[in-house]
């Protein structure tokens, strides 16, 4: 079975192997871990790829309600 499958399972569909990853990259830079450390667990090979998984603009951090 695949990991989308599995996570349709038991998550529905809110979340997919895609932003589980940006979850976990994004909340790891957030912890200052070093990128090479987070590559070691994502297994990206190139900085770049891991880039494009780290999303630091949440839509519950920085946002317009949390200013009022």
């Amino acid at each position: 079975m695949s990991i989308h499958r599995i996570l349709k399972k038991h998550l529905g569909n809110e979340y997919s192997p895609l932003s589980l990853r940006s979850g976990f990259v994004t909340a790891a830079r957030k912890l200052e871990i070093p990128d090479y450390q987070i590559q070691n667990q994502t297994h990206h090979k190139d900085i770049r790829t891991l880039g494009e998984y780290y999303r630091p603009d949440s839509i519950w951090e920085d946002n317009a309600e949390s200013k009022l």
